[in-house]
């Protein structure tokens, strides 16, 4: 599972769908963390739009320039968040 860097891109964290799947993955870990039940709501949105923005490979398949795989401070803030929280993602049945 990989994210693309390229803000640009279709299937960045910069374009529609990769802030809202930024948001809703930070909405859903704060959810996790308390601990309460997520709406499925979320589950659903995620289901839908993570898809487009975790890639399997070392290109994206929207631009073709390497994406980011491991968290890392020279890594923006969002790019961490969807690396470091693709366990809990999975743990509610959202595939990255």
């Amino acid at each position: 599972m990989a994210i693309c860097r390229n803000q640009n891109c279709d299937r960045s964290y910069r374009q529609h769908d990769g802030i809202v799947v930024v948001d809703l993955v930070r909405i859903l870990r704060a959810i996790h963390d308390a601990p309460r039940v997520p709406d499925p709501i979320i589950i659903q949105r995620l289901i839908e739009l993570a898809p487009r923005i975790y890639q399997a490979g070392p290109l994206c398949a929207g631009c073709g320039q390497g994406m980011a795989n491991v968290t890392a401070a020279t890594e923006s803030a969002e790019v961490n968040d969807l690396l470091r929280n693709t366990e809990v993602l999975n743990g509610y049945g959202v595939p990255t």
